[in-house]
This record gives C-alpha cells, structure tokens and sequence, in this order.
C-alpha cells in the first residue's frame, strides 16, 4: 500500500481512545480504501498497489514510522505492506519496521453509505437555507488528513454529512457530521460542560459504529484524607 506523502489520515483517529476502539486505528477496506475516524469525522482514502495487502485495522503508528522514514529520504509516498498477524513499514523496497496487527472491537463506519447518502442529497437538491454549522476541531483535521490549506465543503441539506474535498486531489476525502446550527456557541455560556469521553461516536451510531466500542470507562477514585499525627504540647507553669 502506498500513500502520497501529503495526505495524513492517522489526524483523523481519536488519539485518546481505548487501545482497542476502532476509531484510535485506521481500516484497510475494500479496494484500497484507508478508513480513520474519531467518531466526527470519517477520512477515506484510495490508496494504491494493495494487491499484496490484507485488510483490517492498521495502528497509527505504523503510518507515523513511515512518515518518519518517507521524510528523511524526501521520498513522495509512505509504504507499508498488510500482511495477517503484522504491517510492515517498507524503506526504499526494504522491510525497515514490523508492528503487530491490532485486534479491535466494533466496526468502522461504512463510507460507501454515507457517500451515497451525501451524492443523493447534493444531486438535485433545493436547499432551503445554506447555513450549516461544523465542529471546527474536525474541520481542522479534515484540512490536516487533506495536506492542503484550500479546502471545498459540500452541503447537504437534512441530516447527510459534509462532504469536504481538496482542490486537484481526487482519491482523498472526508465527511464531517453537522452540529446543530442554532447550538449556542461553545464558551459563551461560562465554563465547558464535562462530558464522558466517548460521546462524540454518537452521530455514527446509525452508521454501522457502536458508541459503547469506543467508549472510555472513567473511574473517579476519592483521595484518602491524609492522616495528621498529634503533635506534643508543652503546658506553661506559672513563676
């Protein structure tokens, strides 16, 4: 499998998942597809010679390994090539690194429905408004995974995802699920709600993505007061 240098899909996974969530790895699908999501975003890639590759999970860092190595060799493409059991980060046609293939829970979002779903809405259709709101921290990686400052967003109208594309560059693309556009903006009500990790994958639970695969269990331990010794007193005598 080889990727253009330019495109960073590993920006699109959730960095502080479960080890062993879907969205803290990238998917090898069907057709060269390379699949990264966080549970906002879905980033797809058609990536090129896989004929030798096996499909499934790839961690992240294998992808960064061989951007490290693609960098100090200023060579276009990272390789890797899918075996079963392990990926192997390729230099100049030489196996340089092996990692172990991840065993995940829950299934990736299936892209090629949410394409379909995204081309039907925007063929045709008569948009009754054209303002539409995005998560700015996804809108970001969409850019970042993109490798392009420019950057082409595609509305839909109900509750299809933002198709967002790059000027000149035909194989990569993300989908960005809509916020609610009459949501009061964040930080202008005082301090930021906590919420448990793992809320985001919410949007994809129509998706064929399992919120409950990527969810981060928090446990709240209460600190133990700490324990003060007595301390001698000295009484006064009167003189």
């Amino acid at each position: 499998m080889k990727i253009p240098i330019y495109y960073k899909p590993e920006v699109c996974a959730d960095s502080k998942g479960k080890e062993n969530a879907v969205t803290t790895h990238l998917h090898l699908g069907a057709g060269g597809a390379l699949c990264a999501t966080d549970g906002k975003i879905v980033f797809v890639l058609m990536t090129s010679e896989t004929q030798n590759d096996v499909g499934g999970p790839i961690p992240v860092e294998a992808i960064r390994m061989a951007r490290k190595l693609a960098d100090l060799d200023d060579a276009p493409e990272i390789e890797l090539v899918c075996h079963a059991n392990e990926i192997r980060v390729m230099r100049n046609g030489n196996i340089a690194v092996t990692v172990a293939r991840p065993r995940v829970e829950g299934k990736f979002p299936d892209w090629k429905a949410m394409q379909s779903a995204t081309e039907q809405k925007l063929l045709g259709s008569d948009f009754g408004s054209p303002a539409f709101a995005v998560n700015e921290p996804s809108l970001a990686k969409a850019r970042r995974a993109l490798g392009s400052k420019s950057i082409i967003l595609k509305n839909t109208p109900e509750d299809a995802p933002i198709l967002v594309t790059c000027p000149g560059r035909e194989i990569g693309k993300c989908f960005i699920i809509k916020a609610d556009v009459n949501a009061p903006a964040e930080g202008s009500e005082g301090k930021k709600k906590k919420g448990k990790k793992g809320d985001a994958t919410k949007p994809f639970d129509s998706m064929n993505l399992p919120a409950e695969s990527a969810r981060v269990e928090i446990k709240v331990v209460k600190a133990k007061e700490p324990k003060v010794k007595a301390g001698r007193t000295t009484k006064l005598r009167r003189i």
